[in-house]
């Protein structure tokens, strides 16, 4: 991030507006996600973004929400098989079926 944006960055306290953010997340991947997050110093990259903005505030003021509910965060269960093998439970592999089930309605 050049130093002009890095000003700006600090000016709107966007570490903190971050912070609030990460505070309403579902999951602690999601919650480390937007503490990570930095402005954006691509304007194309930056206008992609708050179209999508203005289109969940849309959704919001017709009354609709994201379809995002039921969704589990199942990074950590399937995180467990990388680098060699994990026997899954039967358990496990239900809620990654629930997660993956959410993640494609």
């Amino acid at each position: 991030m050049n130093a002009d944006f890095a000003h700006t960055a600090d000016k709107l306290e966007f570490a903190q507006v971050l912070e609030i953010a990460a505070g309403h997340a579902r999951s602690e991947r999601a919650r480390n996600a937007l503490r990570a997050r930095r402005m954006f110093d691509d304007p194309a990259e930056a206008l992609r973004r708050q179209e999508e903005t203005r289109e969940l505030v849309r959704l919001a003021e017709a009354g609709e929400t994201p379809p995002l509910g039921g969704w589990r965060d199942s990074h950590a269960l399937v995180s467990l098989a990388r680098g060699g093998v994990h026997a899954y439970t039967g358990a496990e592999l239900a809620e990654i079926a629930a997660a993956e089930a959410a993640a494609d309605e």
